[in-house]
């Protein structure tokens, strides 16, 4: 499963993951539509929160580097 590391959570990370979803869902693509594995860190709580409550499916950290230290896959996008 594909894994979206987001660096930052605030509304801007919340957009690129509803329009990622988006396309990712579109039958026009002719593919069956993709889960995620979506993941962001953010030290403001105030972000991580509106995030979580956006992507309840996400995985938050406080620290960015904690969330990159974890096994990648080839597939991990990272967004900052």
């Amino acid at each position: 499963m594909p894994r979206l590391l987001f660096i930052g959570a605030g509304v801007i990370a919340q957009r690129h993951i509803e329009h990622t979803r988006r396309y990712l869902a579109d039958p026009a693509r002719g593919q069956q539509p993709r889960t995620l594995e979506v993941h962001a860190a953010d030290p403001s709580e105030p972000s991580r929160a509106s995030f979580a409550k956006a992507v309840p499916d996400a995985t938050p950290y406080i620290d960015a580097d904690e969330m990159l230290a974890m096994a990648t896959e080839e597939s991990d996008v990272v967004v900052v």
